[in-house]
């Protein structure tokens, strides 16, 4: 597990799902240093679910956006990620965020949804 001031980043056992969980505003560098951790985590558990709970984020640098659509997605895809699930809680900017990323984790191979219900995502990843 890693607790940084933007996030904490677990592997949830009982989902078996990498899942992080926003609290507030990542720069570039802390984005990445989350991202890394979540992926290290992904490689470690074998794992094939994500879940982003951005209830309590906030809006993320261009620079970290697009690092993550053209750096990460290939990375944490090859790795074994298939389904991202996004919990958006009807948060308009969220849910665009989640949007916007849907293309290119449909290029790897992966699946994606948001959800403004925790207990609707943690039934989709396991459909």
């Amino acid at each position: 597990m890693l607790t940084e001031t933007a996030a904490q980043v677990l592997y949830n056992e009982q989902l078996k799902a990498i899942e992080i969980i926003w609290v507030d505003f990542a720069n570039t560098d802390q984005y990445k240093r989350i991202m890394e951790h979540a992926l290290m985590l992904t490689e470690m558990h074998k794992c094939s679910l994500w879940i982003s709970d951005m209830t309590n984020g906030k809006a993320v640098t261009k620079d970290a956006f697009f690092w993550f659509k053209s750096n990460f997605i290939p990375r944490v895809s090859s790795a074994g990620i298939k389904r991202f699930g996004f919990l958006v809680t009807g948060n308009i900017f969220r849910r665009l965020y989640a949007e916007s990323l849907r293309g290119s984790i449909n290029s790897y191979g992966g699946d994606m949804e948001y959800f403004n219900d925790r207990t609707e995502l943690e039934s989709w990843l396991h459909d």
